[in-house]
């Protein structure tokens, strides 16, 4: 430790293990030393020091956080202590110009572990600041974790060695396995340890990234396990690319618990599908069985009240297009404790589950919703007496081909819980609504279900009565609509692309009966040309509905 003159500040060196003196110096400002404290578990040192010299009557105490992993200054506590006892500081201060080794001493620095706090002893009559800190340490429990790193030993958002970061685990289990997607991929790839012998296809972690981690019963029986967090937390500011027409693993590096509306802020408006271990939300236009839809816009709809986001999780993004954003930190007190969880049926977490969106059957709302497959439930969620729609996270892992069935639980409203095997899948495909049962190995993360009685009109929707055509097909600049209408009705025709989402309206107006011939220039709602590839046009009238499929090229 000595001083610079030329640059009129102080500089600490930072010796290994070894010995042997890093190459990198700590800085900190000319001033009067109180005392070090260094902390091996995040690696940091706290500086407490007095800027404005012995003798002043005012005096300004700070107290400096260093990362010592690569020597840099992290950021200030100033205490502002007026009128400081100068006894104390002249009995165990150390001015840094005539320092050479760590201070020694009485304490002015202290941890207390259990509360996370630490106290500073900055004068003779009991005049002690206390700092909280935040404890850096993941807890995780057996089954299922979708979980990030915010905190690594690296620089910026480099990634670092995954076996190394497991095995610091505590207690070490005796399996574990990890998962992670890469960019732009359909396909986990993941780290295994089972029989003393790791299995790594997924090589390395980032804080920016999501992944999912599953640990067998905690051997020790204390009911989790804990990993000690080092290195320092990712900027908050670090944007994170996430990309259309696949799922994006995004960790929360956000040291703060937020609604996931506010820590996406504007993003939310160009993502379809939110993903989260405790809660779903999927951006959708309702009713879809409507022949003659109320044309109110697509909305969130998610299945718990609560949908919050902490430290160290992660969430699964689904966006409209390619995008790059920012978590965003309001500083918004996180919706309250309560939820909706349902409490008469219990299932077991997998490490994926699919979204069943449920149109009620509205003449007597259940207590809660169970979703089955034979006797055994995969998912439930809890009604209320008003809700029309219903969200449940089913978890259909099992054997392919297994049917999908639901439940309704009345409790004590003196109806008899009853199976609901005759239901509606909305196929968004057609636009159309068919009565068959769900079966698990569909490769689909979202089912609009339906448990109302489908009127005809709902459900014929082939085409055949509307004779609704398009043509070309494929098409390059324009393409004619076709359709009859046998009276006078309230038209709609949308346009969606493969992902179902809508990108434009081509007609919505009353129009009389009759042969109706549209000519369409492959516009988008703003009146940009589409780009090429998939598309679907829906006709929707008081009559029934149709699609068809068309090729932009």
């Amino acid at each position: 430790m000595g001083f610079n003159a030329v640059e009129g500040r102080y500089k600490i060196r930072i010796l290994d293990e070894n010995d042997v003196l890093s190459g990198d110096e700590i800085y900190i400002p000319n001033g009067y030393m109180l005392d070090m404290l260094y902390n091996n578990i995040n690696n940091r040192l706290y500086v407490f020091f007095e800027k404005t010299g012995l003798n002043d009557n005012y005096k300004s105490l700070y107290l400096n956080m260093y990362n010592t992993g690569d020597n840099s200054y992290l950021s200030t506590v100033d205490l502002q202590q007026n009128g400081a006892n100068t006894g104390l500081q002249n009995n165990i201060g150390h001015n840094v110009a005539n320092s050479q080794n760590i201070l020694s001493g009485k304490k002015l620095l202290v941890f207390n572990n259990n509360q996370d706090n630490m106290y500073v002893l900055n004068g003779n009559f009991s005049n002690i600041n206390v700092i909280e800190c935040t404890p850096e340490q993941a807890v995780y429990h057996s089954g299922y974790n979708w979980i990030s790193f915010p905190r690594l030993d690296r620089t910026n958002n480099n990634p670092v060695d995954a076996q190394t970061l497991l095995s610091g685990i505590n207690p070490f289990p005796d399996w574990l396995t990890m998962w992670g997607l890469p960019d732009q991929s359909d396909q986990p790839v993941f780290i295994k340890y089972e029989n003393s012998f790791w299995t790594d296809f997924l090589n390395t972690v980032q804080s920016s990234r999501g992944y999912k981690l599953e640990l067998p019963e905690d051997p020790t029986g204390g009911g989790a396990y804990v990993l000690d967090m080092a290195g320092t937390r990712l900027d908050p500011s670090t944007s994170i690319n996430i990309y259309e027409g696949y799922e994006n693993w995004v960790g929360y590096f956000i040291p703060r618990t937020q609604d996931i509306f506010d820590a996406l802020g504007s993003t939310a408006d160009d993502l379809l599908e939110i993903y989260h271990q405790d809660w779903t939300c999927i951006y959708t236009e309702y009713p879809w069985f409507d022949p003659q839809p109320q044309q109110t816009g697509p909305k969130w709809y998610c299945d718990n009240q609560q949908h919050n986001i902490s430290y160290g999780e992660m969430v699964v993004l689904k966006p409209k297009s390619d995008l790059s954003f920012q978590w965003n930190n309001p500083g918004n007190p996180p919706q309250g404790s309560s939820t909706n969880n349902p409490a008469y049926y219990t299932y077991e977490e997998k490490a994926d589950y699919s979204a069943f969106i449920i149109e009620l059957d509205t003449t007597e709302n259940p207590v809660e919703i169970g979703a089955f497959v034979g006797d055994t439930c995969i998912g439930a969620s809890s009604v209320s007496a008003s809700d029309t729609l219903s969200v449940i996270r089913g978890y259909t892992g099992g054997n392919p081909g297994d049917s999908v069935v639901f439940e309704e639980h009345y409790a004590s409203r003196g109806l008899q819980d009853k199976r609901v095997v005759d239901y509606y899948v909305y196929n968004t495909e057609k636009d159309i609504p068919e009565k068959r049962v769900i079966r698990t190995g569909e490769k689909r993360k979202v089912f609009f279900v339906s448990f109302r009685n489908k009127k005809k009109n709902e459900i014929q929707g082939t085409g055949n009565d509307l004779k609704f055509s398009v043509y070309p097909n494929p098409v390059i600049h324009f393409l004619n609509i076709e359709y009859l209408l046998p009276e006078e009705t309230n038209v709609n025709i949308s346009v969606f692309d493969m992902y179902g989402r809508k990108t434009g309206t081509v007609v919505q107006a009353v129009q009389q009966a009759g042969a109706k011939k549209i000519r369409w220039g492959l516009t988008d709602a703003t009146g940009m040309k589409l780009k090429k590839g998939v598309y679907l046009i829906r006709l929707k009238t008081a009559y029934g509905s149709a699609g068809q499929k068309v090729v932009i090229n």
